[in-house]
């Protein structure tokens, strides 16, 4: 340390020493018109020297006061950031305690101090959706986008805004952002699925489930896909019935079978829309098949119900001579045998099997829990 210091003045003194012995004389220095003083060389060296070190010391010195004074105000920051991160850490506690009242309180004002606190923006559009105010929870989230742009994660909370809001197609499309720049998953295709189905729009779930199955692997995942599939077809199928588009319904019921082959509600429905187009022999031949198929007293009752074939003992005997193969229901049949040879009313309930809840009519979905496939009939 000691070297590196003494060694330019050593260097320095023998700069000087040697501008004294080979220049002698003295330089005029003017300072004013035919004003002038008479310098030695050497002193005029050294005067400039000195003027350099002085200048080079204050750049130091304000060197050095500027960075004490910027670490200053990045201690006063960091200071302010911990404050304001307890208090965000203290607000996030009183909401999951449930005390949202008391967290809205404390992030206003950490939010007053600092307006672009993307934690706290974000916690504050959760705590304004849970207490129903839908159009602050949008407004607090969107500012938090604001900050960050590109976080999914803020784009989808705002998707839950406007599905809380009731505004399903708002929503549906902030999903579709989180997913804008890269392949959706399976679990993100699935959400714009359902959100879909809430919105009414089948065509489009039907689109996303056939997207879902290509994607699926196993053999168990993609019958199940398969199977959800199925349900949508049907559910367009229906809508296509409550508007009369009876050869439409019959293409997306037929498109349900392929998807599902074995789905029981798509070949109900089936059959119910070739009697509602006046194809009674092709319906009563399709119900017949159903029963060989299933063994289920379902298709046997939609024939009863639309009066169609030969009805009566007839069709009871046929069933009868018939059932034993598919393993029916021997004493259910031999029961509307029975009531059919008497002339009794015979009183069909359908039951749920997941909420138990009885129609006196079948319902391809039950109209309780929403359960597909989940209906028997009950003699």
């Amino acid at each position: 340390m000691a070297f590196r210091v003494f060694l330019p003045l050593f260097l320095i003194f023998f700069l000087f020493l040697y501008v004294a012995l080979f220049n002698p004389g003295d330089a005029k220095f003017f300072y004013a018109q035919d004003r002038f003083v008479e310098l030695p060389y050497v002193a005029l060296v050294m005067l400039s020297f000195l003027a350099g070190a002085l200048s080079l010391s204050l750049i130091h010195f304000f060197k050095g006061a500027g960075e004490l004074i910027n670490d200053f105000s990045n201690g006063l920051r960091r200071m302010r950031a911990r404050r304001l991160e307890s208090s965000f850490i203290k607000a996030r506690r009183l909401a999951l305690d449930g005390e949202l009242g008391k967290a809205a309180a404390t992030l206003e004002k950490i939010l007053k101090k600092k307006p672009g606190h993307f934690n706290a923006l974000v916690l504050k559009g959760s705590i304004c959706r849970r207490t129903g105010r839908f159009e602050d929870a949008l407004r607090a989230h969107s500012l938090a986008l604001s900050e960050r742009p590109a976080d999914t994660e803020v784009i989808r909370q705002i998707g839950e805004d406007y599905r809380a809001a009731g505004n399903l197609e708002a929503a549906y499309r902030m999903l579709e952002r989180t997913s804008a720049d890269a392949q959706p998953s399976a679990d993100t295709l699935i959400e714009r699925r359902d959100l879909s189905l809430q919105a009414g729009r089948l065509d489009r779930a039907e689109s996303i489930q056939k997207e879902i199955v290509s994607l699926v692997a196993d053999e168990a995942g993609r019958k199940a896909g398969q199977v959800r599939l199925a349900e949508i077809q049907c559910l367009v199928g229906e809508q296509l019935v409550a508007e009369r588009k009876l050869e439409d319904a019959l293409f997306s019921f037929q498109a349900a079978l392929k998807s599902a082959p074995d789905f029981v509600p798509a070949k109900i429905l089936f059959g119910d829309v070739l009697v509602s187009l006046g194809r009674l022999a092709e319906a009563e031949e399709h119900f017949k098949r159903m029963f060989l198929q299933t063994g289920s007293l379902l298709p046997l009752l939609r024939i009863i119900k639309h009066g169609i074939g030969g009805g009566g003992a007839w069709l009871y005997g046929w069933a009868l001579e018939h059932g034993s193969l598919v393993k029916a229901d021997e004493a259910a049949l031999r029961k509307l045998e029975t009531w059919a040879r008497s002339g009794a009313e015979t009183t069909v309930n359908y039951r749920c099997g997941v909420c138990n809840s009885v129609e006196q009519d079948y319902f391809p979905q039950c109209p309780s829990c929403g359960a597909w496939n989940a209906v028997s009939a009950t003699i």
